[in-house]
């Protein structure tokens, strides 16, 4: 069924003059002299195609997350055995996980195949000298790799075939897992705050630093792997001329809820043109979705400059799975209703 065609067109006109009345309010604090951009973020590999980040304690108690890693089992596993070595308590635990991919699979691959791929992240943890202290105990020293002009000890974790996962501390004091395909090509490529896309961490500004779950697109990336594949009649006419595309997500204080809104930061950066295009694509993708389900509490608040726009929104399950779907993002909310009950 073709939804919203000729009743939801109001619902489009008021949601997109809502939408453009907002342009240039800023969002707080969002235009403080030397804000940055977050530190998961910064360290994104230049040539990653995605990136999720999240605080520990929220994934670790969110079986969902593990529907971003389906398609690596290797990421999942590595993960795995380097949490039961670490023993990480999530209860106040300030430290996040960032799960990098670099190629999106077209099709489900072999596990070997793909282990190049991704990479894992720890990093901003209370106490990080107790987790390296726990990754030095646990797995045995193999060589060196040189990160960032520093030459950091490798230990080995994982050995299957072709397979060789490794863990490593840069020189920021973040651990880095990974097979020594997607570390060598860390090594190489540098990350976005050394990058040669210059607003590519602009966008990264707009979001919420401390959401416990965020997200980093490369749009070129994005394109040239899914192509026609992306969902939805707004994602076909994605905009060319984008460096990055970043979201945060504070989700609802009662998750049972379906209907309770989740808060979204949603933010571009690109050429100018590029970001003109940008404006009225986010425009569109929140008329569409704001047509899902619950009524909107609070306006979408649009901030749009030369080469960034960002949107803050508040959605429900239903609108945030549409939104976060419409841009390939290999993540969705899990819906209460159909979770299995604890046991």
């Amino acid at each position: 069924m073709r939804r919203g065609r000729a009743t939801g067109g109001m619902n489009r006109v008021a949601v997109g003059f809502a939408l453009a009345t907002a342009v240039l309010v800023a969002f707080p604090g969002c235009r403080a002299k030397g804000s940055k951009a977050p530190a998961w973020l910064q360290a994104t590999p230049v040539n990653c195609s995605m990136a999720i980040s999240g605080q520990v304690g929220w994934l670790l108690e969110n079986p969902e997350f593990q529907s971003a890693m389906s398609r690596f089992p290797l990421a999942e596993q590595t993960l795995d055995l380097f949490l039961k070595k670490a023993k990480i308590h999530p209860e106040g635990e300030t430290g996040r996980i960032t799960f990098f991919i670099f190629d999106l699979p077209k099709d489900k691959g072999k596990p070997e195949d793909m282990a190049g791929d991704f990479l894992l992240q720890f990093d901003g943890f209370k106490d990080p000298q107790t987790l390296q202290m726990a990754l030095a105990e646990s797995f045995p020293p193999e060589g060196s790799l040189v990160l960032d002009k520093k030459e950091c000890p490798l230990y080995v974790m994982m050995d299957i075939n072709k397979v060789k996962i490794r863990a490593l501390v840069d020189p920021e004091q973040r651990i880095l897992i990974g097979d020594l395909r997607a570390l060598g090509r860390r090594a190489s490529q540098g990350t976005l705050a050394h990058g040669p896309a210059v607003h590519a961490l602009g966008a990264g500004e707009w979001i919420d630093g401390t959401a416990p779950i965020a997200g980093y697109v490369n749009p070129d990336a994005l394109i040239a792997r899914l192509g026609n594949k992306l969902p939805g009649e707004v994602a076909k006419e994605f905009p060319k001329g984008l460096e990055s595309l970043v979201w945060s997500v504070t989700p609802a204080k009662n998750p049972k809820d379906p209907k309770a809104p989740h808060r979204l930061e949603l933010a571009i950066g690109g050429s100018p043109e590029g970001i003109n295009q940008a404006s009225h694509w986010m425009q569109r993708l929140v008329a569409a979705a704001s047509q899902l389900g619950a009524q909107q509490q609070l306006a979408p608040v649009l901030v749009q400059e030369k080469t960034r726009v960002g949107i803050r929104y508040s959605a429900s399950n239903e609108q945030l799975n549409a939104i976060l779907g419409s841009f390939g993002q290999p993540w969705t909310f899990a819906d209460p209703r159909k979770m299995p009950p604890k046991a």
